[in-house]
């Protein structure tokens, strides 16, 4: 059994591979920090092992997707490693699974059964047992994952009677690509060594055995495929891995806001291609003129041959009809981007409101905070903001306008709390998008005043309890007003407020989840859209896990970018 010292020599040498499998450079701190926390007697791998799977792990970092096949005492382990990316774990065995939980209740496991299979039913490997195996399907929730790191070390095998492993390396073998990453532990016993040999070692570009006194690891090297090693840079020369909603190897699902420069890249770089759906949602509206220029850059070589695989999220139905008018021939429909929201953040509170309404904006002109110079006891949430000072996006003097209290650059959850304080929410703005403060306050129970407006935010009012006014100080006053006597009265009752926007979201969801359940089931994948939706905005509220946010480039696997010239 491998001691303490042993691994923190090994975590000392501690180096990462990147996706090239070629380049060696210095471990993040986070890998050596993981194996001193969470390292302990009771693991079995040894320190060289560990090392091998710890520095590939991190060279698919952050995000790195890693799957193991058994739940043993190394699980927090390879849990704190991978902190900053997925890990799930595969477990037959009801004990395992209970103690890991016990001492890891943040683990995400999912129960199988192996039920039927034996080491000594698995071999040899011939026809019949090859038939055997094709009885058991891929869990869909291993399929819908592109796996970075594979480590098959369960279940026991052992001993004839027990399951082994050959269902674990079936499944495998359908779930790696050839930028996949395989270890296999116990090499060194027939059946592993048979169905690695068999059905592992062929797919992989490069391969080794990690070998200790009567004991063998096989490591598949993964090369770069696919996006793998693909990232994104945005409008400010931000560069950060490129996100995706699904990543298999039949469908992939690439999700871009606010990104439609980069159309003509998908396609010259080859990612555009068979398998791969591409969506587009907006923050702002869309006029004629934005339309006109994205219909010149879906007008180039490579673009329309794909154009049943380029889908377009608009916010509101007079955009979605200029845009079927203007761009022809490429698939859209009415999805509000503020749905993506996620409607746990923001409940009703139920403390004491302090303020009569509140505006939750950034110090903007078209925001329009001087239409709120009327209502009394007025509390507003703002921010730092970047954009140039000029025209709309002039910077405003909040604290010129009189307003009780100002708070700014708050998080989610002080947002939130903020809303609570208030009774009724201001959206002010002559034009902007689907409007996320708005649902906001929605989902807070606040009934909402507004100007008219354009670019879809009104999709989730109703006249139950929203106003929609004139650009008149005096009209928001009344607006205001009313709302807050209909509250009183017990007109309006802030759970019904918050009940009718989720149900509008829902109806944004299903909608597209539709829309997205052609393209999965065209692909012969096995998922529910609707549920894959959910479970992406879970988490990260707007989908940020999922979404390419303003992205201006895309950048290959490998780039390196050239330092800035000089002056001679």
């Amino acid at each position: 059994m491998p001691d303490a010292a042993a691994l923190s020599r090994a975590a000392g040498r501690v180096t990462r591979l990147t996706r090239n499998g070629g380049t060696l450079r210095g471990m993040p701190p986070l890998t050596i920090d993981a194996l001193a926390e969470q390292y302990t007697d009771e693991i079995q791998l040894a320190p060289p092992q560990i090392e091998m799977i710890a520095n590939t792990v991190r060279g698919r970092a952050p995000g790195c997707r890693l799957l193991v096949f058994g739940l043993g005492r190394d699980a927090g382990m390879w849990q704190r490693l991978n902190a900053d990316g997925c890990t799930l774990f595969v477990e037959d065995n009801e004990h395992w699974a209970r103690h890991a939980l016990q001492r890891h209740p943040d683990l995400q496991v999912l129960r199988v059964s192996y039920a039927g299979r034996t080491v000594a039913s698995s071999l040899p490997l011939d026809a019949a047992v090859r038939e055997s195996l094709a009885a058991f399907p891929l869990p869909p929730e291993l399929e819908r994952t592109d796996w970075d790191v594979i480590v098959v070390d369960a279940p026991f095998g052992f001993d004839a009677g027990c399951p082994g492993r050959s269902l674990p390396l079936h499944w495998t073998r359908q779930l790696m690509g050839p930028h996949t990453h395989v270890f296999v532990d116990d090499y060194e016993r027939p059946l592993e060594r048979t169905y690695t040999d068999a059905l592992i070692a062929p797919r992989c570009a490069h391969s080794l055995v990690v070998r200790r006194p009567g004991h063998e690891m096989f490591w598949g090297l993964g090369l770069n495929s696919g996006f793998a090693g693909w990232s994104v840079v945005d409008a400010g020369g931000r560069a950060q891995r490129l996100r995706w909603l699904l990543n298999t190897t039949r469908l992939r699902l690439l999700w871009f806001h606010d990104s439609v420069e980069v159309i003509p890249q998908l396609a010259a770089c080859g990612l555009l291609d068979g398998r791969t759906h591409v969506l587009f949602s907006f923050s702002w509206h869309r006029d004629e003129a934005a339309l006109r220029h994205l219909r010149r850059l879906l007008s180039g070589d490579g673009v329309v041959q794909r154009a049943a695989q380029l889908h377009f999220l608009l916010n509101s139905a007079e955009e979605l009809a200029a845009f079927r008018t203007l761009v022809p021939g490429f698939d859209a429909m009415h999805f509000n981007n503020a749905s993506l929201i996620d409607p746990r953040r923001f409940v009703p509170a139920t403390g004491a409101r302090r303020f009569q309404a509140v505006l939750n904006a950034k110090p903007l002109a078209f925001k329009r905070h001087e239409l709120s110079v009327q209502v009394p006891e007025r509390l507003f949430v703002s921010y730092d903001v970047q954009e140039r000072d000029e025209g709309a996006t002039r910077r405003v003097d909040l604290d010129a306008l009189g307003a009780r209290e100002i708070r700014r650059n708050l998080s989610a959850e002080g947002v939130a709390a903020a809303l609570g304080e208030a009774d009724v929410g201001l959206m002010l703005s002559a034009a902007e998008g689907a409007c996320y403060a708005s649902l906001e306050y929605l989902l807070c129970g606040l009934p909402v005043v507004s100007t008219r407006s354009l670019g879809g935010r009104d999709d989730f009012y109703d006249p139950a309890h929203s106003r929609v006014v004139d650009d008149d100080p005096a009209g928001v006053r009344d607006a205001v007003a009313d709302l807050r006597a209909r509250l009183a009265r017990g007109d309006i009752t802030r759970e019904a407020v918050r009940t009718r926007a989720l149900a509008r979201r829902r109806a944004f969801l299903d909608a597209l989840a539709a829309r997205l359940q052609n393209v999965v089931d065209a692909a012969g994948l096995p998922l529910q859209a609707a549920r894959l939706l959910d479970e992406a905005i879970a988490e990260g509220s707007k989908l940020q896990q999922h979404r390419n946010f303003w992205v201006a480039q895309l950048r290959p696997p490998g780039h390196v970018t050239p330092p800035p010239a000089t002056d001679a």
